[in-house]
């Protein structure tokens, strides 16, 4: 474990805590909260990230921040054979699961734009990609590789991530807001979460860089505001990203201790 830091669980409960400290006021507190919800509700999402940066300014934690830093020192790996999966997976992703809700009957709505994509991508990629990627899969992922086999740290940084969320599912304007918890479109929602952790953790340990769930979480974001996809179309996607995950999971060296970049070390660090 990095010098300083806290353990791979020890960072979860507290990205967590600071998370649901921020969306259970919002969901269930009083009025007043509840119309601070505009800003408690970007606030839980930027939570993680925040805690986590909090532990790097500790002088303490000098080679915690290089490690970090390493694994976004080199950009030009999104050129890479797991860059470009990054993109390409979680589009076609979304476009087959368009394509399988209208097939099916389903209303697709009109999509935003031409001049509304850049404004887009980017906020998806600065409000959902770098405070969610950067404390789960850029942090808590290379910690849980240090203690676990890929797939062992894969599926309990997908499980962390689930219950992350739950306070989401109690505030108005979400896209969990539509889905009871507990009922079959949350468990397909939840399993979503799992095989997108899947997919991530592979794309990681094949390029060796944190750029590549940046990317992939942005396209994600991206592609669910240009073709304002319902709630059906969403379950849709659900079941094509899963559909994705057992194509990693057929690839043995996916998970595999060789791996492909991705180098276990006492300090979970990687090459950047």
């Amino acid at each position: 474990m990095l010098s300083g830091m806290m353990s791979p669980g020890g960072f979860v409960v507290l990205a967590i805590a600071a998370s649901w400290a921020c969306w259970l006021p919002a969901a269930y507190g009083g009025e007043w909260f509840q119309a601070q919800r505009d800003w408690l509700l970007p606030l839980g999402w930027f939570a993680p990230l925040i805690a986590l940066l909090i532990q790097l300014a500790r002088p303490s934690c000098v080679d915690a921040r290089r490690t970090l830093l390493s694994r976004y020192s080199e950009p030009r790996r999104l050129l890479s054979l797991a860059g470009a999966l990054s993109v390409l997976v979680p589009g076609a992703v979304a476009a087959l699961s368009i394509a399988t809700y209208a097939w099916l009957g389903g209303i697709i709505l009109p999509t935003l734009p031409a001049a509304d994509f850049a404004p887009v991508f980017l906020a998806a990629l600065l409000l959902n990609g770098l405070p969610e990627e950067i404390a789960w899969r850029g942090h808590a992922l290379p910690l849980a590789l240090a203690r676990w086999d890929a797939l062992t740290a894969a599926v309990l940084v997908g499980l962390a991530w689930n219950i992350w969320q739950l306070p989401l599912f109690a505030l108005s304007g979400t896209v969990q807001w539509a889905i009871e918890i507990g009922s079959a479109e949350h468990f397909l929602y939840a399993t979503q979460g799992m095989a997108e952790s899947l997919v991530l953790c592979a794309l990681y340990r094949m390029s060796g860089s944190a750029w590549t769930a940046l990317a992939y979480r942005a396209v994600t974001c991206f592609a669910g505001e240009l073709w304002q996809l319902p709630l059906g179309a969403e379950l849709h996607r659900a079941l094509w990203t899963i559909a994705a995950a057992v194509l990693v999971l057929a690839r043995p060296a996916a998970f595999s201790m060789e791996g492909e970049a991705q180098r276990r070390s006492p300090q979970g660090s990687t090459p950047g």
